[in-house]
Parts: C-alpha cells; sequence; structure tokens
C-alpha cells in the first residue's frame, strides 16, 4: 500500500463544489481544510504508483478550481504510541 498526502490550493469561493468533486474520487482516505499555504490537504492510499497517477492527473487536475497540485509520498509512518 501506498499512502502519500496531496496538498491542493483552490480558486476563492470554489471550496464546497471542489470538495464534492473530491469526494466522488477513488482512493481517498481523508480530506482536510486547513489553514497556511495550502487549501485542502488529502491523505490518499493505493495499491500502485500508476493509480496515483490517475488519482493526481486524470482525477484532480481535470476538477475545474484546483490551481496547484503538489504530491507527498509517504516513506516512514511513525506512529505517536510507538515511540
Amino acid at each position: 500500500m501506498i499512502k502519500a498526502y496531496i496538498m491542493l490550493n483552490l480558486s476563492m469561493g470554489d471550496t464546497k463544489r471542489i470538495l464534492e468533486e473530491i469526494k466522488k474520487l477513488n482512493h481517498i482516505e481523508s480530506i482536510s481544510v486547513v489553514t497556511g499555504p495550502f487549501d485542502i490537504v488529502l491523505t490518499v492510499s493505493v495499491d500502485r504508483l500508476e493509480e496515483l497517477y490517475e488519482l493526481t492527473y486524470e482525477g484532480l487536475a481535470s476538477i475545474a478550481g484546483i490551481n496547484n497540485i503538489s504530491t507527498h509520498i509517504v516513506e516512514k509512518e511513525i506512529l505517536a504510541e510507538e515511540s
């Protein structure tokens, strides 16, 4: 399983519509509306990198109002209770 965080920048005023479109896509674990340099952070899980490519370049890139997509693949995840 490949996990990634995808950060999105949106056009002002389109958030509600864009969130509804994102909910229709496969492989989305969570959607967070955040403050800071990005507007939305997605947590996604895929079995193959090809699926991540399809999600990013065919799914998200086709949604009007998403201005920037930044994908970050998780190399290692450390849970707080494991420390």
